[in-house]
């Protein structure tokens, strides 16, 4: 996953950088943990070029204003498989934290995100390309899903740990009052 992609430019040398030659400018550095899957040594480094262009995902994020401003162009580009919306930071590139009182929560379900949530959709299946999207919470995800994101990521690794962490401790905290009688 490519950030702050900014125009169709940025999205060419996105692209460029992900696939090796012919079809873009990554160096072989012996990819070691992709080689594994096609076993070990340059017989295995061989089978892994000759279809790791075919193989690869090129996710671009989509969280700036200039980039939202310009998203066909940025999405005409060859080669992206999934354009990914960071609503948190493109939020941020039109001040609505300041409008939602720095409530990150409030931003990303506040009802001024909505145009720029199906219209980064549907840019995508212009082209033919993949959508995702970050959200906060399991009701946020589908609404998103029901938009027709492809990917919907709604929740943060740290904030699935003190989820399921608090969670566990209230069941033990109930469980152990259970057995005081």
């Amino acid at each position: 996953m490519v950030p702050l992609v900014e125009c169709r430019a940025d999205a060419q040398q996105a692209v460029s950088s992900c696939l090796f030659p012919p079809a873009g400018q990554r160096s072989v550095a012996y990819p070691v943990r992709a080689v594994y899957r096609k076993g070990v040594g340059a017989p295995a480094l061989a089978r892994y070029l000759q279809d790791a262009n075919k193989e690869l995902e090129v996710w671009l994020q989509v969280e700036t204003r200039s980039c939202y401003e310009s998203l066909d162009h940025v999405l005409s580009v060859p080669g992206i498989t999934c354009a990914f919306l960071g609503p948190a930071d493109m939020g941020f590139s039109y001040n609505l934290h300041i409008k939602n009182n720095y409530d990150l929560t409030a931003m990303l379900t506040s009802s001024d995100l909505d145009e720029l949530y199906r219209n980064v959709v549907q840019a995508c299946k212009k082209h033919k390309i993949a959508s995702g999207v970050f959200c906060i919470g399991a009701e946020s995800a589908q609404r998103l899903a029901n938009l027709g994101y492809d990917y919907v990521a709604f929740d943060t690794d740290l904030g699935a740990l003190i989820n399921y962490t608090s969670s566990s401790q209230a069941q033990l905290k109930a469980a152990s009052k259970g057995t005081d009688s």
